[in-house]
């Protein structure tokens, strides 16, 4: 009674499939783009602080006085910042989105890094 015709292209399987490979694709690269966005917000609070902490360092050798606005400042740029400037050493800590980091800068200019 009923002939079976051949027909062509995809049936539903075969778009289903395609649709669960795309979508997971897709989530793949979301997930790599929401990272790499963490990543350059974290590149610019270690920039604005190794900037401070050069700042910082430079006026030690200069004025003493204004120290205290310059240390204002830097507190008030960074996310729950903490600038501090020793005798032979600058530190700037500041709260990013999961931990404290610190950057520590000697009197030689030599940087270093803590979580």
């Amino acid at each position: 009674m009923f002939k079976l015709e051949h027909f062509y292209g995809f049936g539903l399987l075969e778009v289903l499939i395609a649709t669960l490979i795309l979508t997971v694709g897709l989530l793949g690269m979301v997930g790599i783009f929401l990272h790499s966005f963490k990543k350059i917000e974290d590149s610019h609070w270690y920039a604005l602080a190794g900037s401070q902490l050069i700042s910082m360092m430079e006026l030690r050798e200069v004025s003493k006085h204004e120290y205290p606005k310059v240390q204002r400042e830097c507190e008030s740029l960074l996310p729950q910042g903490v600038c501090k400037l020793a005798v032979e050493v600058a530190e700037v800590c500041w709260q990013g989105k999961t931990k404290k980091q610190c950057l520590h800068l000697s009197k030689n200019y030599d940087l270093q890094k803590t979580e």
